[in-house]
Parts: structure tokens; C-alpha cells; sequence
């Protein structure tokens, strides 16, 4: 099993192993001391264990892992786990495709090492092509019959192969094996995304509409390395979604689009090839998907009106505003007031039919819930398909766009500070005041061409596209710049980013807080506060450059020569 490692650090390999997280966005200063060579506890079902295999009839497979700057221990532990846990019979060879790194121990140290390594080749991009391109030039190299595809920080428990090869091949984007014919005969990996991501929804919705099936087996285990976040830009992400929503879910694109519609102006390049496949393989639609795949899943109703910015008459500027802490449990926090950004995601709700609220923008989809006792409203799951709606999820939207619980007797009210300090909507009393009145506003998503200027002499500004939105009683907006959008807010004064910490430039305006999803899906939240320096706000756009992103601020309401650019150069 191998044994733990176990620290007592001094000031300077503490600081060796600070250094390696900010690398990797994981702990290789500990993972280069456990061995290449560790077996990970068995998770599986007991029954996994009575299985039986007659490898004379099961195919052989060639496994191919992509990368890129990875750390070396986690790329040589997933080879090793591969070659350790892999029946040889079964195991064709493992082919590296080093998608243009630029590291010096994945050049002439990792050929020097992998030589000494039976069945496993590499081979080097000639340029960065992202996953998908680059587990493509994998696959064409391949001899064996199944193609496996692994993520470049693995480990493979004992028994993870036979039952891929044994049953109907699986499908989980990082890892999963395919029949290499199946493979090319459903047009392979959609070659216009970018980097990573989407690329797994698009070929499950491809393999289920076009005739195949998917399988995640149980007995099938494979250790995964989460970074905390990307270690390099994901900008495209977007777009590769984008490209599988157009190609595939046809009608029902738009419900993805109300969700994100900031996605409507996203470049997702030529899809006319893609479309035409679907039609070559006489695949079917969506909602065959929907009604056949995944019948459990909750199809938003999306009514007019009924959905998008639930927003306050008494705080126009201020939504409805779920961000759970933790991203994988969704329930359980409070449901607040913020400024509205019109980004979608965590400020989109709908109300059904059934009369819920519903936080629907990722699955399960969390309902609003009225606490009688503290009189304010959190996230809990919905009903399931065939249940009754709990009473304390149901409201009545009124006419007069009152929110009525029911069970309460009250009306949600928008009241201005809670017990910690934030806005936030609360049961009250039922009256006529317009905090009590409430209304949806679906974000629709048009495009302006301009091309900022910035006063920052050398600074190349990019085109934009630009969305109006409205905080504090000022027209701001929304850029795209670079394929990354942000909340952009005015700043009179304009700062580069390598002013430093003295700059001046205070903003004179009512303070607001807002939040830019980031393409990894991190979210950064920023104030801008009257007499608030610029320079704090340049430690967010070093955190934004870091990510190897463009940050572009602009104000509708100023001269062209107030718009502030800060690109990371």
C-alpha cells in the first residue's frame, strides 16, 4: 500500500511546499516523496471481488494520457498505476502526448526516464492543441482495440480495467474506454474546442442520440487529483459548451442560454460539420434524450416572465442571490439580496407551476424554504418527480407581485439588514409596501461593438463585447474581452496594474459589491466603495492575471477617455 508521509517542516521547506502548491494548484512537494509505486485502499463492492474474467475474449486496449506542465510524481504515478494494475494480456501499450509543455523535467528527463519503460511511447505537439486535440494525436498512434483515455494525475486501483473491456465502455470525460472503430465511426472528439471542458457532455449527448449507451461500472476504480483550481487558463471552456448546447440540444439550448446569457455572445466558431454528422448518423433529438436518458431530471418550465432576476420594487437594484459555500452541497444556506449582475448562475431563479421558487441552475436543484422562527429563506432540494410540494417550499406569486407563504401567513419582504448585516428577503406581515413586491427580469443578452481605449500608454486594448447592466442607480456594464467575462465597474481614475499600492483614484460613489465568474468557475467578489483605493483593487486584477486572464473595466456613463483597461500584458 506504501506509507504515509508524514511532515514536520522548517521555514524553508515550508516555503518549497507553499511554492509547489501555487505551481501545481496541488501539494507536490508532498507527492514527490510517496512512492511512484502505492496501491490505493479497494473502495469497490465486496461483490466486485467474485467476478471473473476470461481474458481470451476481451479486447486489448491501448491507454491514452494527455498533459501538459503536469507535475512529474503525478504523471509517473498514474504510468506506473496503469502498468501495475493492468493485466499485461490486456494491455497494449500507453501512449504520453505531451501537449507542448515547457517544463525542463518533462523534456529530455521524462525521455530518458519512460525509455526504461516497457509498452509505454511518447509522443510531443508540435503547438498547443488542449485535451481534445491532443488525446486525438494519441489515438492515431494506437494499436490496440479499445481506446482508454486518463486524465494525467490517476491511479488506478486493481481491477479498474477488465470490467471496461468486459461490459459496454464508459463515459467520464477524464477516464473512460471506447471501441476504437465506435470511436472514429461517431466522428471522434469535436476538434473546435479548446483546452478542456464541455467536451464530456458533448460526446455523452452524441453517443446516447446516436444509438449508443454509456456505463459507469462499479467495479471499475480510478483515484483522481483535484487541483483547487486550473493551473492555466480555461478561457475557451465557455465556448466548447456552447459548441455541445448548438449541435445537440436543440429547443433546449435556450434553457441553458436563460441560465447563461452571457453564453449567447460567446465565439464558438463553425458547427455546420458537427450538425451534419448528427445528420449523417440519423441521431435523435433532445427531448428523446430527456424522455429516455435521464426521465428523473427536472426540465425547467421556463414560463415568460416566470424566471431569470427575481428582483425587489423597493430595491431595483438588488436580486434574489444563492452562492453555497461549498459548491458540492448546495442546500443549506441563505438565500440573500445582492446587486444585481445579470450574469445568470447563482441570481437565476424560477417559479413553477407547483409553486416553488427554484434555484435550477445545477442539478439537483435546490428549492426556496420559509423558516417560520427566523423568518428568512433557505435552499433545500426539491421535490422529486410524482411527490407533493412540502408546504413550507410552496408561495403564491400574486398579481400585485407579492410572494405569499402560505404556511407562515407572510409575505417575503426585501429588508435592508439582517442579523449579519446583509440584506437579505425575510417573512414578514403582509402589507402594501414595494419591498414587498416583487418581479422577474429575464437578462437578455445583446452585443455593442467597441474598442476601449486605455489611457496607459503601450497597453493593447481588445475588442469587447459589452453588457449593460444597472447598480446603485449607475449604468454600468458587462465585458467580454479576451473570451473571459467580468462585472466591470467605473473607476474615474485610471491605474495600471504596476502602479503599486500608493496610487490615488478614489471612487466617489455608493458602495456596491459584485462578482465575476471566472471561466474555472471560481468566483471572485470585489468592492467598490466610496474612497476606496485603486490599488486594492489592482491585488484583485494580479489575482485575475494570474490566471493567465484579460480583466477589462468600462462606464457607460463616461467619456471614452475615463474607460479603464487593465489587461494582464
Amino acid at each position: 500500500m506504501g506509507r504515509a508521509v508524514r511532515l514536520n517542516l522548517n521555514a524553508e521547506e515550508k516555503r518549497k511546499e507553499e511554492q509547489s502548491i501555487q505551481k501545481h494548484q496541488i501539494n507536490t512537494y508532498v507527492s514527490d516523496k510517496v512512492s511512484l509505486h502505492r496501491r490505493l485502499p479497494e473502495r469497490w463492492n465486496p461483490l466486485c471481488r467474485e467476478l471473473k474474467y476470461d481474458y481470451r475474449s476481451l479486447p486489448t486496449t491501448s491507454v491514452v494520457i494527455a498533459f501538459y506542465n503536469e507535475a512529474w510524481s503525478t504523471l509517473l504515478r498514474t504510468v506506473h498505476s496503469v502498468l501495475e494494475t493492468s493485466p499485461d494480456v490486456l494491455l497494449k501499450e500507453v501512449v504520453l502526448v505531451d501537449d507542448y509543455s515547457d517544463r525542463a523535467h518533462l523534456k529530455e528527463p521524462l525521455e530518458k526516464y519512460i525509455s526504461g519503460l516497457r509498452k509505454v511511447r511518447l509522443i510531443r505537439a508540435t503547438k498547443r492543441e488542449g485535451l481534445v486535440r491532443a488525446r486525438l494525436l494519441g489515438a492515431s498512434i494506437t494499436t490496440g482495440d479499445v481506446l482508454t483515455f486518463l486524465d494525467c494525475h490517476c491511479e488506478c486501483h486493481e481491477g479498474w480495467l477488465e470490467p471496461l473491456l468486459h461490459r459496454s465502455p464508459t463515459m467520464a470525460g477524464g477516464l473512460f474506454a471506447v471501441s476504437k472503430n465506435y470511436f472514429h465511426y461517431l466522428g471522434t472528439y469535436d476538434t473546435g474546442m479548446e483546452v478542456w471542458g464541455g467536451e464530456n457532455l458533448e460526446f455523452s449527448f452524441r453517443i446516447w442520440q446516436c444509438g449508443g449507451s454509456l456505463e459507469v461500472h462499479p467495479c471499475s476504480h480510478v483515484g483522481h487529483v483535484f487541483p483547487k483550481k486550473a493551473p492555466y487558463s480555461r478561457s475557451k471552456a465557455l465556448a466548447n459548451s456552447v459548441r455541445a448546447a448548438e449541435v445537440w440540444m436543440d429547443e433546449y439550448k435556450e434553457v441553458y442560454y436563460h441560465r447563461n446569457p452571457h453564453a449567447r455572445l460567446e465565439a464558438f466558431g463553425d458547427v455546420s460539420k458537427r450538425k451534419k454528422l448528427r445528420e449523417e448518423l440519423g441521431c435523435k433529438s433532445f427531448k428523446w434524450y430527456l424522455d429516455n436518458v435521464y426521465p428523473d431530471i427536472h426540465v425547467p418550465e421556463d414560463r415568460p416572465g416566470m424566471f431569470g432576476m427575481l428582483k425587489n420594487r423597493g430595491k431595483t437594484q438588488y436580486c434574489f442571490d444563492y452562492n453555497p459555500v461549498d459548491e458540492h452541497k448546495v442546500v443549506g444556506q441563505r438565500v440573500i439580496l445582492y446587486p444585481c449582475h445579470g450574469m445568470g448562475q447563482n441570481q437565476f431563479f424560477e417559479y413553477s407551476t407547483y409553486g416553488e421558487i427554484r434555484y435550477n441552475t445545477r442539478e439537483p436543484a435546490g428549492c426556496v424554504v420559509g423558516d417560520n422562527i427566523s423568518t428568512y429563506l433557505t435552499l433545500q432540494l426539491c421535490k422529486k418527480r410524482g411527490q407533493q410540494v412540502p408546504p413550507d417550499q410552496k408561495f403564491v406569486f400574486r398579481e400585485d407581485g407579492t410572494l405569499y407563504h402560505a404556511v407562515s401567513q407572510k409575505c417575503v419582504q426585501a429588508v435592508d439588514k439582517t442579523d449579519n448585516g446583509t440584506p437579505a428577503p425575510s417573512l414578514q406581515p403582509c402589507s402594501d409596501s414595494l419591498h414587498q413586491k416583487w418581479f422577474f427580469e429575464e437578462k437578455i443578452a445583446t452585443s455593442s461593438k467597441m474598442f476601449a481605449s486605455s489611457p496607459v500608454e503601450g497597453a493593447n486594448a481588445p475588442l469587447c463585447e459589452i453588457l449593460s447592466f444597472t447598480v446603485c442607480g449607475e449604468t454600468y456594464q458587462t465585458a467580454t474581452c479576451c473570451s473571459v467575462v467580468v462585472t466591470c465597474v467605473a473607476i474615474p481614475q485610471a491605474m495600471h496594474k504596476d502602479q503599486g499600492k500608493n496610487s490615488g483614484g478614489r471612487v466617489d460613489s455608493c458602495w456596491c459589491l459584485q462578482s465575476a465568474w471566472m471561466p474555472d468557475g471560481f468566483r471572485i467578489d470585489f468592492l467598490v466603495l466610496f474612497q476606496f483605493f485603486t490599488a486594492n483593487l489592482s491585488l484583485l486584477v494580479e489575482e485575475v492575471c494570474s490566471r493567465g486572464l484579460g480583466f477589462g473595466l468600462a462606464s457607460a456613463n463616461s467619456s471614452l477617455d475615463e474607460h479603464l483597461l487593465l489587461m494582464c500584458l
